[in-house]
């Protein structure tokens, strides 16, 4: 498997790179629409992500079992 970015800006970039290549007319609108899609889902659980991090650092007590990286689902 292919080593990849993982971080938000690099994958702003790959969302501006693709919006550029929509406008180009260099990738179909459904490629598209399935690209973008994806991304804002990565984008929406990193913001939970940041949130989850943002309540456990104010009250170091909270834990929900469905936000730890405890063990594989």
């Amino acid at each position: 498997m292919a080593k990849t970015k993982r971080g938000i800006k690099a994958l702003a970039r790959k969302v501006e790179d693709v919006w550029d290549d929509l406008r180009k007319g260099h990738v179909e609108i459904p490629r598209a629409k399935e690209l973008f899609n994806g991304a804002g889902k990565i984008i929406n659980a990193k913001k939970i992500e940041l949130e989850y991090k943002q309540i456990k650092d104010k009250d170091p007590k909270y834990r929900d079992k469905y936000l730890e990286d405890e063990e594989e689902v």
